[in-house]
């Protein structure tokens, strides 16, 4: 049984995409997709004397797959007025790449993280590509038969975020980076679609509002930290693989958090699934154990020697 996968629509969404948004999670692991057929000869021998067939059957809820339940959510969403959330961003003319500080300030991030960390974080950055439910479910002990309602919000997130973020791409039409510096060399092809804001901070953060929300205190509990960092992190990646700047990156994070508490909260369907998920989160208290000294671990020799670069960049330039 598969969490995220979908039976037959699996490869067409999210296989032109690359590098960009993703709506579908890659087939890996607890991912894989079974196969469609299984080889059987011949038939099923009956006693047809006492072979019944049910009557009033429905489909069972729990058998639908997240990313196609996540559709019906989506559909709900899309008849709100979700085009308002833009209220948070700034006018296009504001986003001045002509205005040389205002290029400094969006490009030279990109730079250091070219020259810093992006090498130990390639293969993270190229799994995320083209979806992070994989990291989500690893985060959030999600497989099969275990915590499906919360894989669902997962899907959710990854939907409303692709469509949101698609539809404000469009508005903007923001360059990417490699477009004004050719030299930043990401590592990952440039995506075919615009650069604000960014898809997957949009993504990121919505799934950590949604499953922050089912979880025992929300915000106090001893998990959201932990996801928030993942969204973070997730968020961060597009930069460091040169293919988003920092305002995009904020510019996902406010839209996220302006979809979910005007015009998700409050859909039908989204209530019915939260309520679902928050059953699979009580064994998740909200007391935490304070006091826990180094829970980072020490630095990686790739963090200390780019920790020393970007010192002596900043040395440089003073």
């Amino acid at each position: 049984m598969t969490v995220f996968g979908n039976g037959g629509m699996n490869g067409g969404m999210n296989g032109g995409m690359n590098g960009g948004m993703a709506s579908g999670a890659q087939d890996t692991g607890i991912f894989s997709t079974p196969p469609s057929t299984l080889p059987f000869d011949g038939v099923l021998e009956l006693d047809v004397r006492s072979t019944t067939i049910p009557k009033h059957m429905d489909f069972p809820e729990q058998a639908w797959a997240p990313k196609l339940r996540a559709q019906l959510i989506l559909a709900e969403f899309a008849k709100t007025d979700w085009e308002e959330a833009g209220s948070v961003l700034p006018k296009k003319s504001e986003l001045d790449f002509s205005n040389l500080k205002f290029a400094e300030a969006q490009l030279q991030p990109l730079i250091q993280f070219r020259d810093t960390i992006r090498g130990s974080r390639s293969a993270e950055i190229a799994a995320q590509a083209d979806g992070s439910e994989a990291y989500w479910a690893h985060l959030l002990m999600i497989g099969p038969r275990h915590r499906e309602a919360t894989a669902t919000l997962i899907a959710v997130g990854m939907a409303v975020g692709q469509m949101v973020g698609m539809y404000f791409k469009d508005k903007y039409k923001q360059p990417r980076p490699a477009q004004f510096l050719p030299a930043l060399m990401p590592s990952l092809t440039t995506p075919s679609h615009p650069s604000y804001p960014s898809g997957h901070s949009t993504q990121s953060y919505l799934i950590m509002h949604l499953v922050t929300s089912i979880l025992p205190g929300k915000y106090d509990n001893p998990m959201a930290t932990s996801i928030k960092a993942l969204a973070d992190r997730i968020a961060e990646n597009r930069e460091v693989a040169g293919v988003h700047y920092p305002i995009d990156t904020e510019a996902g994070r406010l839209l996220a958090e302006k979809v979910f508490n005007d015009y998700l909260c409050g859909n039908d369907r989204l209530d019915k699934l939260i309520e679902q998920a928050k059953t699979e989160w009580d064994d998740v208290h909200l007391s935490g154990s304070p006091g826990i000294d180094d829970l980072n671990g020490p630095d990686s020799l790739g963090q200390i020697v780019a920790d020393h670069v970007v010192d002596a960049l900043e040395s440089k330039a003073e």
